[in-house]
Parts: structure tokens; sequence; C-alpha cells
């Protein structure tokens, strides 16, 4: 029976077609990833909610519209949103007796080391803030609840190279949301 013992050789348009459909194929990733849209991208609204949905905290900016920056990845139990470098991260955590100690908690909380104890703590009503001791761009804000959201206190870390603009943003929010209220005196609310 007879057989050829050699293949035939490859034709130079074989090999053509073999080099074509590698190039195709390690190519087609690239062009995939030009056309599709970017994910990472994405913005959300900078939003802090109780783990019950009592109490909703939204950042909004300086014309009133709600703060958009992308939701960032976080080591701790904290929600946190990358704006441009500045990383914002907060909570809505239960209240426990002393609200500057709560705020305190919250500090070694989030940034992982206990803030020194003397400390200073500002106040503006119910709005409480503190600086990061080992962070220069780090400040860290809690608003205790009032009314129905009482027993609650909301937290906001702020850290980057625009702590600056994005604190006036939390105080303004946070502000809004019942310190103005509580730091007047009884009688004239």
């Amino acid at each position: 029976m007879p057989y050829n013992r050699f293949r035939p050789a490859l034709k130079p348009a074989h090999w053509a077609a073999l080099i074509g459909g590698a190039v195709a194929a390690l190519s087609l990733p690239v062009l995939l990833d030009s056309v599709t849209p970017d994910l990472s991208t994405a913005t959300e609204e900078v939003t802090f909610s109780a783990d019950d949905g009592s109490w909703d905290v939204t950042l909004s900016g300086d014309d009133g519209s709600p703060l958009r920056c992308e939701q960032a990845e976080l080591e701790s139990l904290l929600t946190g949103y990358d704006c441009g470098g500045t990383t914002i991260s907060g909570i809505v955590h239960a209240t426990g007796d002393d609200p500057d100690r709560t705020l305190w908690r919250m500090m070694r909380a989030s940034t992982g080391l206990p803030p020194n104890a003397d400390e200073p703590v500002f106040r503006e009503g119910a709005l409480r803030a503190m600086a990061d001791s080992y962070d220069p761009n780090s400040l860290g804000f809690s608003l205790v609840g009032t009314g129905e959201h009482e027993g609650k206190t909301a937290f906001v870390l702020v850290s980057g190279p625009e702590v600056d603009k994005y604190a006036e943003i939390v105080v303004a929010s946070l502000g809004g949301n019942g310190a103005a209220e509580q730091d007047k005196p009884a009688e004239a609310a």
C-alpha cells in the first residue's frame, strides 16, 4: 500500500494565514477594550447609610446637587469614595454616651491608630470635628442624630490632598442635617 513518507511542505500562503490568524486573535482584546466603556470611572452619589436604613446622609456639592465620586474599596467597615485622589469614607452608627469619645473611637477604627489623647475636638452644635494626629491631610467629622435619627451618629473621614475643599462640603452637608438647629437654645427653637 503506497503512502507518503514525508508530509507535504506548508506553502507560504499557509504560513501567512497562520500568522495572520494569530495576530488577529492576540489583538482582539485590545480592540474590544478600546470600544467598551470603562466601568471603573462610573461615579455614584456620596451617601452613607445606617445598617437598618433609618438614616441616609448624602453629601452635596457647592451647587446643592449630590456630590458624585468613584466608589473606593476600603479595608474597614466604612463606605468609601475616591474624589480625584481625596478619599471620603463614612458610616452611620449607633451613638455612644459621649459624642466626643464616639468621634475619637471612630477615628481610631477608621485610621487604625488612636488619636492623641490631647487632640482637640472642635464643636459646632451637634457637629464635631477632629484632625488625624498622624496625617495632616485627614479630618474626621461626626454628627449626632436628633428626632427620627436619635441614637445614631454619622461619621465621615476626609483624607487626601484636597482635604480642605471636601471638609467644607462635609460641614455644609452635615450642618444641613440638624447641626444648626441643635446649636440654638431651647427657648429660641
